[in-house]
């Protein structure tokens, strides 16, 4: 499950890996075919209201997968540090990376 940018948020990450010079064009293209495709996607504007509410700790991209998390009562799973430590959040994260 997935908020809905996480199309964007994974295309910016695989333009940044093909501008890099790491991934070539069609590979580029094909992985940009397979975006969410096995996941399940949550529109964001519902949750806007509680991303307020975290403004102060989390940007609203990270703020939208912890109030996914808390409305169908799922951890984040994540390797990003920052997104794990964000206040005013139960810690639902599982151990990670330090």
């Amino acid at each position: 499950m997935a908020p809905e940018h996480i199309a964007l948020e994974v295309m910016s990450a695989l333009r940044g890996v093909w501008l890099g010079g790491q991934l070539n064009r069609p590979a580029f293209e094909a992985a940009s075919r397979r975006l969410g495709s096995p996941l399940d996607v949550f529109p964001t504007k519902p949750m806007l209201p509680r991303i307020v509410e975290l403004a102060a700790n989390a940007t609203p991209y990270d703020a939208a997968y912890v109030t996914l998390a808390e409305r169908v009562d799922a951890p984040v799973l994540t390797v990003d540090a920052q997104l794990s430590r964000i206040s005013g959040v139960p810690r639902r994260f599982p151990p990670g990376p330090s």
